[in-house]
């Protein structure tokens, strides 16, 4: 006894054609996605800048590109204490290999019982000081008291379930007495990244 095999009809073969071609432009469109360069953050000039000037955040813009595998070359902030180790033209991009740390007259100073500092701060990061005064008689809302600070160090206590942070800065020395004075009246004290940065 024979069978007899049916070909397929062309209404039964639309569904199957349809998922073919689905899923072949779902893989030409992942290939392409891979393929396309890596956005990351970089730091171009704001203006010319000559070899050995120290670099201020108000120096340099941070934009996003397309720059792939080479972002590891390129700084994605600016880093308190850096000067360019040559002449660098406004709007050009800057590398890691285009800075160099430079010496600084800035003071060291500890500020310690931190409430817990965000995370985007780091060791190398220039932060602005705020101070607020806590006490109930004060109407004050928070003001900086220090600018350009670079953060040379940060401990984090877990003491009785309760967090504290330590930071060791180094500020200019006009800053020096409004620090000091803040600490001694126990105002609260806060770090926040350069604002000239944190434009993400």
């Amino acid at each position: 006894m024979r069978v007899k095999l049916q070909k397929p009809s062309r209404k039964a073969l639309v569904p199957i054609l349809t998922t073919a071609a689905m899923l072949i432009a779902l893989a030409i469109s992942a290939t392409v996605l891979a393929n396309q360069p890596r956005l990351a953050y970089v730091l171009v000039a704001s203006k010319d800048l000559a070899k050995g000037e120290p670099i201020k955040p108000e120096d340099v813009q941070r934009v996003q590109l397309a720059i792939g595998n080479l972002a590891a070359t390129y700084p994605t902030r600016l880093i308190a204490g850096v000067a360019p180790t040559h002449s660098l033209s406004k709007g050009q991009l800057i590398a890691k290999g285009d800075l160099e740390r430079i010496e600084t007259d800035l003071v060291p100073i500890r500020l310690n019982n931190l409430k817990p500092i965000p995370t985007a701060i780091s060791v190398g990061d220039s932060v602005e000081i705020w101070a607020t005064d806590l006490s109930p008689s004060s109407t004050a809302s928070p003001e900086p008291i220090a600018f350009n600070a670079l953060v040379t160090a940060i401990d984090v206590n877990n003491s009785m379930a309760q967090i504290t942070t330590s930071v060791e800065v180094r500020v200019d020395r006009t800053f020096v007495e409004s620090i000091l004075a803040a600490v001694d009246s126990r105002f609260q004290l806060a770090l926040i990244l350069n604002e000239t940065l944190a434009d993400e």
